[in-house]
């Protein structure tokens, strides 16, 4: 059996973030808005916000993304985990490596 560790992050909004440096995989996401217009979320199979684009998406205000993977189909990162969010835009995050 192995044994994996579990970690969480919330970024704030107007951020360039790297939440893991290394392999693991990503499996919820929770983003909101307060954005009049529709904002983009990117998150990169990088330690710097370029590269590859595991996951792009877009939300509106009022209407928060929320995806949860399967625990056997997780969004899998190999260099690390890099997540930009826009202004008045909040992303939580939860990562097993």
């Amino acid at each position: 059996m192995r044994i994996r560790n579990t970690y969480e992050y919330y970024t704030q909004p107007s951020t360039v973030e790297t939440l893991w440096t290394g392999p693991g995989e990503l499996h919820i996401i929770i983003a909101t808005t307060e954005s009049t217009t529709p904002v983009i979320v990117t998150y990169h199979d990088n330690t710097a916000a370029s590269g590859n684009a595991l996951l792009v998406f877009a939300i509106q205000s009022n209407a928060p993304m929320i995806l949860i993977l399967p625990a056997e189909r997780p969004l899998r990162f190999s260099v690390g985990l890099t997540v930009t969010t826009p202004a008045s835009t909040r992303a939580y995050s939860l990562l097993v490596a």
